[in-house]
């Protein structure tokens, strides 16, 4: 087995665009491209989640977001920067492989900066995230954001 590793920033995606099925190896539900400068209100999650240069990966309303691998069978999460619209709201990432839960981790997250989130989640086939208790309402109610996902990703050698 040989891995890969990859940070996955979603600049190269176009601002609006839905996440596509394939981008950067993975299937990706209920996740869309923002630009960190779209929106001017404050506090901006959206600007303060934005780690690398122009784009963020953002889930609206409280839809939970999941990611599996397009082809290799098993890959390592291994950490993300998130943001939250509404300040103080609970994210709950959950790793699985073929079904049977291995990793649960509960982050507390800001409006008004990016949170480093060190998951270590290995060997999974499925990372799913969701917003598990809504913190203080914001102007974009129930949104999370991600910028700069550090994976792994395995293959047969």
């Amino acid at each position: 087995m040989c891995s890969t590793s990859e940070l996955i920033g979603f600049d190269d995606l176009s601002d609006g665009d839905t996440v596509p099925a394939g981008y950067s190896g993975f299937n990706w539900a209920n996740l869309f491209v923002t630009s960190g400068s779209d929106y001017d209100i404050t506090p901006n999650a959206v600007a303060a989640g934005t780690v690398s240069p122009y784009n963020v990966a953002s889930a609206i309303g409280g839809t939970m977001v999941t990611m599996t691998l397009a082809v290799q069978p098993q890959f390592d999460a291994i950490s993300v920067y998130v943001a939250v619209t509404s300040n103080g709201s609970q994210l709950t990432f959950t790793g699985t492989l073929l079904g049977v839960t291995l990793y649960t981790s509960v982050v507390t997250a800001s409006d008004s900066m990016a949170t480093f989130v060190q998951l270590n989640f290995l060997n999974i086939d499925r990372l799913a995230v969701a917003i598990t208790n809504t913190g203080t309402p914001g102007p974009l109610r129930d949104a999370f954001i991600f910028d700069d996902f550090s994976v792994n990703l395995h293959g047969a050698s």
